[in-house]
């Protein structure tokens, strides 16, 4: 079975980065399961609590106050970039 984060239905509950680069972010996703595509094949959903730990990461402007609804966002990992749907569990 395939999964992933739909971002624009997920809540932001805390995002955390040191001086180096490493931090964490943790969601209240709604991870979307399916068969064939998540997000366009049919299939079923739910919410769950994830924790994304990052050895390096950056965030663009400001983080503002938590938590928050995410209405948009994407995930870069290496080269690749996920906008709204991020396959999960990253890799």
């Amino acid at each position: 079975m395939n999964a992933a984060i739909e971002m624009h239905d997920s809540r932001c509950l805390a995002v955390e980065i040191d001086r180096s680069g490493s931090g964490f972010v943790v969601l209240k996703a709604y991870v979307h399961r399916s068969e064939g595509e998540p997000g366009v094949a049919t299939g079923e959903g739910g919410v769950q609590r994830i924790r994304l730990d990052v050895d390096s990461m950056r965030v663009n402007g400001e983080v503002g106050s938590l938590p928050a609804d995410i209405f948009e966002g994407s995930l870069t990992i290496g080269t690749s970039i996920q906008d709204n749907m991020v396959p999960f569990p990253a890799s």
